[in-house]
């Protein structure tokens, strides 16, 4: 005779929490991207059908992190080890930005924290240049900031030698300018 003896505590443990976030610039982009490794359906086995992910991003390290105040969610199919990669945009520039992930299996089990990512976001560039009269000596220019944390400064390049006068707005000032 035999016979099996087992606890629903022990068949659907949450997936084991998220320990390698990364968070990185994307090249010619405004986009940043979070990569990490996948974990699995039950601790550290069994690939993950019809799961969640949940990305929460904050401007503080010191913000209160949970899945329930996660900003992004997005299901998922995966096996323990995969590679994964997220890419976001619209952040604010010219702030630091944290991350913090959690997985949750089919069962509705979530992961714990994963560890806290962090990345600078450089300055977003000035939306809605506009120029007006542009002589050897003056010119009318005028921006909105963009999606940018204050203060911010700008620098103007005013080339009158070109065909037709040419403006440039960086939120890149050098300390010498």
């Amino acid at each position: 005779e035999y016979s099996l003896n087992f606890s629903l505590d022990s068949v659907d443990v949450a997936p084991s929490a998220i320990a390698d976030l990364s968070a990185f610039s994307v090249p010619n982009s405004t986009q940043t991207g979070l990569s990490w490794r996948a974990t699995a359906e039950d601790g550290a086995s069994g690939a993950i059908l019809g799961g969640h992910y949940f990305i929460q991003t904050a401007t503080s390290a010191a913000a209160t992190f949970s899945p329930a105040s996660a900003q992004i969610s997005f299901s998922t199919n995966t096996a323990p080890g995969m590679l994964q990669n997220y890419l976001l945009s619209g952040l604010l520039g010219n702030a630091s930005h944290y991350f913090r992930l959690w997985l949750q299996d089919t069962g509705g089990s979530i992961s714990g924290d994963s560890n806290l990512a962090q990345l600078y976001v450089l300055p977003n560039p000035p939306a809605g240049l506009v120029t007006g009269a542009v002589s050897s000596s003056t010119a009318a220019v005028g921006w909105s900031e963009g999606s940018n944390n204050a203060p911010i400064e700008y620098s103007v390049w005013i080339d009158t030698d070109a065909f037709e006068p040419v403006v440039l707005v960086s939120p890149f000032k050098e300390p010498s300018d």
